[in-house]
């Protein structure tokens, strides 16, 4: 019988020095200061297109490399894009996203954490696009999961009722991606999929 191998992870927080309320961080990294994580992670909502159609856009910051995703107000992932620099991965990014229709007209929100949120270890590992949990139409969130494998990834989003699933490889490669109805539903999908992949979870 195989031995089980469990999954060790590190959930992405805003910097230990963030502030709460109206000055809190719109990063979340995996260590206490930007300077010392290995990833960071944020995004926005945005209007595009003739119809002004909502797009949210999610950039991750990886070492020397950058990817960005956007997907659409159904929650489909509509155009992904890497770059050495983010100028560079912001610019591949825009092109597909025109062939759309759907090229970004202007920012409506800079994901935060909860307005109400704490600062220092007590800070959330939120993102959402309303000061009010409740009245937020997109949240994300992200851990860092060492594997006997490697490292991943994971970005949990919630948009247009449905949750998605990114799983990305330490080059900012999709490893799996996944959504459903359930954040749960989406999880097991995509751990299928990296499993298909040969991933040991």
């Amino acid at each position: 019988m195989d031995e089980e191998i469990h999954m060790q992870f590190t959930t992405l927080l805003p910097p230990a020095a963030a502030h709460a309320g109206t000055r809190r961080s719109h990063l979340l990294i995996d260590a206490d200061r930007p300077a010392d994580a290995r990833y960071q992670v944020s995004a926005s909502t945005y209007v595009a297109g003739l119809d002004d159609e909502p797009v949210l856009q999610v950039r991750v910051k990886a070492g020397a490399g950058w990817a960005i995703f956007g997907l659409d107000g159904e929650g489909v992932l509509r155009a992904a894009a890497w770059g050495r620099t983010f100028a560079q991965a912001l610019e591949r990014w825009a092109d597909p996203m025109m062939s759309f229709g759907l090229a970004p007209l202007r920012e409506t929100y800079a994901m935060l954490p909860p307005r109400d949120t704490h600062a220092g270890p007590r800070r959330s590992s939120l993102l959402l696009d309303h000061d009010d949990p409740d009245r937020a139409g997109n949240q994300l969130s992200a851990k860092r999961l060492n594997t006997s494998d490697g490292e991943l990834l994971q970005l949990r989003i919630w948009t247009a009722g449905c949750w998605t699933q990114v799983v990305l490889d330490d080059a900012l490669g999709f490893a799996a991606f996944a959504a459903a109805d359930t954040e749960k539903a989406a999880w097991k999908a995509a751990q299928a999929g990296l499993r298909a992949r040969g991933w040991t979870l």
